[in-house]
């Protein structure tokens, strides 16, 4: 006669449940640090992609108006709404998704300008994440910025743009870079020209390393 095997599965002690959950807190926290760069990694690069949609857009608008940039505003970013909606149609454009100051609410107020030659007051720091130097032409230099969003610092104390410290910068030549620097529109080595909230002496924007 066959005799039947029995399995047996003894049952876990309290100590060994303990150390079974100590073990998944400790590999969760070790996760969620690198899940969150991963994100915020794919939103610096949304970011960097808004701002070279915004580069050809002001190229367009260059090569439609002989060379000439888009100005005349109180503020930068108001001379930026004038892409809006002849040649950006697209008012997400307009926003960082790492920027809590822009809600996507806010976002959509964004108005169009009534044509290309108007400026637009729609264009302010709470409906739009990018600045932008309105003192260039196509004619100047290539390595000038011509546009920038918010800079980020570690603590917030700035923006929490990306939560470190830089900002995604347009170059007049098309092309976009993370910097991740506080110099980004740095003025006459004293002074920042801040792109972003349109303040500072434009006409020599670079970034200062």
């Amino acid at each position: 006669m066959c005799k039947g095997i029995k399995w047996g599965i003894s049952g876990f002690t309290l100590i060994e449940l303990l150390v079974v959950i100590a073990i998944i807190g400790i590999l969760v926290s070790f996760l969620l640090p690198v899940l969150g760069k991963a994100r915020e990694s794919a939103r610096r690069t949304h970011c960097a992609s808004n701002l070279k949609h915004i580069g050809l857009s002001l190229r367009m608008y260059a090569n439609d108006q002989d060379d000439a940039l888009p100005t005349g505003g109180s503020t930068g970013m108001e001379s930026l709404g004038m892409l809006y909606d002849t040649y950006i149609s697209d008012r997400k454009i307009f926003r960082c998704p790492s920027d809590s100051g822009v809600s996507a609410a806010n976002n959509m107020d964004l108005t169009a300008a009534p044509d290309i030659f108007t400026t637009n007051a729609s264009f302010t720091i709470s409906r739009c994440s990018y600045g932008y130097d309105d003192t260039h032409t196509l004619k100047d230099s290539s390595g000038v910025v011509l546009a920038a969003d918010a800079k980020g610092t570690p603590t917030g104390s700035l923006s929490d743009n990306h939560n470190e410290w830089g900002q995604n910068v347009l170059y007049l030549d098309g092309h976009v870079e993370w910097k991740g620097t506080a110099t980004c529109g740095y003025y006459n080595g004293s002074t920042y020209d801040d792109i972003y909230s349109g303040t500072g002496n434009g006409t020599d924007t670079y970034i200062a390393q």
